[in-house]
């Protein structure tokens, strides 16, 4: 899943436009939404893990170049890695 933790207008959107236009074939994107507006205040992306997979971790680091990342394990959450966009979401997912 896609969250938009900076509160710029429509980038989890973007975001998600940019991961099938570059990489369908590998990622599948359930959702993307905003994080609760009084918490925009993500400065940084980060990658979040919410299943015990360290290796789908790797792939989405490497693939994103993202390099923060925290573990939120939740094995009943329908996605397995959230990605939070910060204001620098530019740097990794450029329009």
């Amino acid at each position: 899943a896609i969250l938009n933790g900076n509160g710029y207008p429509n980038v989890a959107n973007e975001v998600k436009e940019y991961f099938l236009r570059n990489f369908s074939a590998n990622i599948d994107v359930v959702g993307c939404r905003n994080v609760d507006s009084r918490k925009f205040i993500y400065k940084q992306s980060l990658i979040v893990l919410k299943h015990n997979q360290p290796e789908k971790l790797d792939f989405i680091m490497k693939l994103t170049n993202i390099p923060y990342r925290i573990f939120a394990f939740d094995e009943e959450a329908i996605e397995e890695i959230q990605i939070i966009l910060g204001k620098d979401y530019l740097e990794y997912f450029p329009k």
